[in-house]
């Protein structure tokens, strides 16, 4: 046994650095429940360097391109158990696709700097020369129409032992120890710090692991073997006794400090006193480990749950863990780490309660946006709209949160794939309603735009969210009862689909959604009353008399735009029954 090094919960960057800690040890805080600080023995350090990253391999992974290329052996496991009879045409663009995968990564400097550390005289750029070679001979094949079927399946199969090859040396130890570490350095790592040690552009040391171990581990084994009665500075973050020497400053870390060689005139007297000890230091390395990350958009997540270090770990881990699930599931495209946010906590669970979320501080992490940190404090409003959202479905098995993971708009807002459930829980959280955003979802709608991935559903879940939203509302402001319920929404979507299917009865397939588009801009402008003019004319056109409510609610903004928006809803819907499903 060793020194006991200790480390307390404090503000959100602690806290992550903490976090990750335990992910990286592999520590059971469940025997520590109600304490707010973390021990660690020093022998803890003992290859820590190694678990570190491990941790991030066993984690990420299996998104990297690394993971893409030693996955293949199966598919071609599948193609030659069936002696190549079934090999089309599709199999060939997927061979030719993972050829030109193959052959980035050998290209890419991560590639030739670890290279170096595998202990194997396999040459992989040759046999990818052979590989490349014999698949354009293969392919001058494929476009001749009496080709030599013998001798194409003679040249595939050289193709497929020469590739079997290249995986057998990344499918190595060492390769599986180096090359998606060194991936995930600049993919995963870099997005909680960078500039130091093995990301410094100028370091020449080839291993890694061995210089995060020299950078961040040794300089902690030194300071705790050390005396340090007489050091006349104080680590900023835990106050231990430093030598200014043996210092390091918060430059490293992303979105915080600054660098103190060169913007001197940032501190005091121009004399930094932001110092931190190489047990900070050290800790503040595992950040990485201790937030929540979207390998494919750059994204993070980190919720700063401070009752205790137990729940501050579980909170976090059951985001972590939806994430990781979604990833491998869709490649990250569409799914949101707002979705992983909510679900995270078990509003169905008997200790559960509407204001679970109520006051916890999420740390949001944009890496497209320099590195940019987001601080939200979830309010009690949000707390409880969200709690209902969750427990909340539309007589299917997905609540109202869930049947939005998938919905994206494309080329929106500079976003390639903009996710329509990030803006509803941004607003939510920020006591903001919907009504803007269904208005650009149901014009898009209404535009047949091929730019869209939602559907009727998803929009209806958008009104019941808004409705609850103002409901919830009206009650934390004392503004009194909304006047109207849930099931006037359905009704006048149901009002919406019976106009728009009496319109095509009549041979005027797009005047309902020309309608839409007008009543849209009515609802845009507060225009009541030119709203009720198309309302009016279309139901005397169709010979059908208009609901009372749209009456009734004139003037009434909040509640009428309701209505609106689920009528509108009910014009551009796609479904083909008048009745709700």
């Amino acid at each position: 046994m060793g020194e006991k090094i200790k480390f307390s919960k404090s503000s959100w960057l602690e806290n992550a650095g903490i976090v990750g800690i335990i992910r990286i040890l592999g520590i059971d805080t469940d025997d520590d429940i109600g304490k707010n600080e973390l021990v660690i023995d020093s022998s803890d350090l003992t290859n820590f360097s190694e678990k570190y990253f491990k941790y991030f391999v066993t984690k990420y992974g299996r998104c990297t391109k690394y993971n893409e290329i030693i996955s293949f052996r199966s598919q071609i496991d599948d193609w030659t158990s069936d002696k190549l009879e079934k090999f089309d045409e599709k199999d060939k663009r997927r061979l030719e696709n993972l050829l030109n995968k193959i052959k980035q990564f050998v290209n890419s400097k991560s590639y030739k700097k670890v290279n170096q550390l595998i202990n194997s005289e396999f040459d992989v750029a040759n046999a990818l020369k052979k590989c490349m070679n014999y698949y354009r001979k293969y392919n001058k094949l494929c476009k001749v129409e009496d080709n030599d079927n013998k001798k194409a399946t003679s040249i595939l199969e050289m193709i497929l032992i020469e590739i079997e090859n290249i995986i057998d040396y990344f499918d190595r130890d060492d390769s599986n120890k180096y090359f998606p570490a060194q991936n995930l350095c600049y993919s995963i790592i870099s997005m909680g710090w960078d500039n130091v040690a093995f990301l410094n552009r100028n370091s020449k040391e080839k291993n890694f692991i061995k210089e995060y171990n020299d950078y961040f581990i040794n300089p902690v084994v030194e300071y705790l073997n050390s005396n340090h009665d007489k050091d006349k500075y104080f680590c900023s973050t835990c106050g231990r006794r430093i030598k200014k020497s043996c210092s390091y400053s918060y430059s490293f870390i992303n979105g915080m400090g600054y660098d103190v060689s060169r913007k001197r005139s940032n501190s005091w007297n121009y004399v930094n006193d932001l110092l931190i000890c190489p047990i900070c230091n050290f800790m503040y390395s595992a950040i990485p480990a201790g937030f929540n990350y979207n390998y494919f958009d750059g994204k993070g997540i980190f919720i700063n749950y401070t009752r205790n270090l137990n729940e501050l770990v579980k909170r976090n881990d059951a985001i972590l863990i939806k994430m990781i699930l979604d990833s491998s599931e869709d490649n990250g495209n569409t799914k949101s780490s707002y979705a992983a946010f909510v679900n995270s906590f078990n509003f169905k669970s008997i200790e559960s309660s509407k204001y679970n979320l109520a006051n916890i501080q999420v740390i949001n992490f944009e890496n497209s946006k320099g590195g940019k940190y987001i601080f939200t404090t979830v309010p009690k409003l949000a707390s409880a709209v969200l709690y209902d959202c969750i427990n909340k479905s539309l007589g299917t098995d997905d609540n109202l949160i869930s049947v939005l993971e998938n919905a994206w708009i494309k080329n929106y807002r500079g976003v390639d794939r903009y996710k329509i459930l990030d803006d509803v829980v941004k607003r939510i959280i920020n006591s903001a309603n919907m009504d803007s955003l269904i208005y650009t979802i149901e014009l898009l709608k209404a535009s047949d735009s091929n730019d869209v991935n939602y559907n009727d559903f998803c929009i209806f879940a958008i009104l019941n969210i808004n409705y609850l939203y103002y409901k919830e509302l009206n009650k934390v402001r004392g503004l009194g009862c909304m006047t109207i319920e849930e099931k006037d929404l359905k009704k006048f979507r149901r009002e919406g689909i019976i106009i728009r299917d009496a319109y095509r009865s009549k041979y005027n397939k797009n005047k309902a959604k020309g309608l839409a588009y007008r009543l849209l801009q009515n609802l845009k402008a507060n225009n009541q009353q030119e709203f009720l003019n198309n309302i009016l004319n279309s139901y005397l056109y169709l010979d059908r008399i208009i609901p009372s409510e749209f009456i009734s609610k004139q003037g009434q903004d909040i509640e009428f735009n309701q209505l609106g928006y689920a009528f509108v809803a009910g014009l551009i819907s796609d479904s083909k029954d008048n009745v709700e499903k």
